[in-house]
């Protein structure tokens, strides 16, 4: 069995600096198998190769775009002249507010739904762009580039909100390609997180959720908690939970009009679901954050 290495951000992120960098392959070399402690999106300029790891092979060439979570191992080989732009990146420690790109079933299957959940089949990983999107792409990216270079303040700022419009536009175009097409399994996947985050006031039953992933029960039990660590239901209250907070810090709305928005009928029925998660009443939650 070929041994690998595991990579960490501090060998690439300078401190005191975001956790976001650009790194030009022109070209990669061959590349053992390793993991890493940070995510990783690759789009791929000119040449071919093949990209590898414990679920098979994938082969690369212009316009190939996929991302890589951290703790997935994989490498490169059998390389003819691949060049490729990776971009590193922390997810957790950028602090991105997704807003409504959570509602794109794109940005959940390339950035939320784990490569280890896709199946076993490796191509699920990718995506391709044509020239002319790609070119596009590549503006961005080179953007992205000079502003990370620079120090003037507020650079690291700027360069966080380029960073989220390369993840608005490659969700857009996982959207716009996997629209017209049999969907696979994570965008799949990627569908029902977005239903949950558009649709907040529902109550679907586990049947409903079944039939909007197409998966049998003990399926979508077992990837949800393989991603989340939850139950779908639980999930869901969690996002509801999650929004409550946010009404509660930034509107008037009443508890029973929140409840109302967040699909609980019965007020005090919301009080206890947000004190089981939270671990204070939704009263005193306001209280303290009008304090703090």
């Amino acid at each position: 069995m070929e041994e690998y290495h595991h990579l960490l951000g501090a060998e690439f992120f300078t401190a005191n600096n975001i956790p976001l960098k650009v790194l030009r392959r022109n070209p990669q070399p061959p590349y053992p198998l390793h993991s890493h402690d940070f995510m990783e999106m690759v789009v791929v300029i000119s040449g071919r190769g093949i990209h590898y790891d414990s679920m098979g092979e994938l082969s690369l060439d212009r316009g190939s775009v996929f991302v890589i979570k951290g703790d997935m191992q994989h490498g490169y080989r059998d390389l003819k002249n691949l060049c490729l732009i990776n971009i590193l990146f922390d997810i957790r420690h950028l602090a991105i507010p997704l807003a409504d790109l959570g509602k794109s079933p794109g940005f959940h299957s390339i950035f939320t739904v784990d490569p280890t959940t896709r199946f076993g089949d490796i191509k699920r990983l990718m995506f391709r762009l044509d020239d002319g999107k790609l070119d596009l792409l590549l503006g961005k990216i080179s953007g992205l580039e000079e502003i990370l270079n620079g120090e003037e303040p507020g650079s690291q700022f700027l360069s966080i909100a380029r960073f989220m419009e390369i993840m608005h536009f490659i969700s857009r175009e996982f959207d716009n390609q996997h629209e017209a097409q049999a969907t696979p399994f994570p965008y799949r996947l990627g569908k029902l997180f977005s239903f949950m985050e558009t649709n907040l006031a529902a109550n679907p039953t586990i049947d409903e959720l079944m039939e909007i992933a197409g998966m049998s029960e003990s399926t979508l039990f077992r990837t949800f908690n393989r991603i989340t660590g939850l139950s779908p239901l639980q999930y869901l209250r969690k996002l509801k939970i999650e929004r409550a907070c946010w009404y509660l810090r930034n509107s008037p709305f009443t508890m029973m009009e929140i409840s109302q928005l967040l699909g609980y009928n019965d007020s005090n029925y919301f009080a206890r679901q947000f004190r089981k998660v939270i671990g204070v009443s939704p009263s005193d939650y306001r209280k303290w954050e009008k304090l703090t």
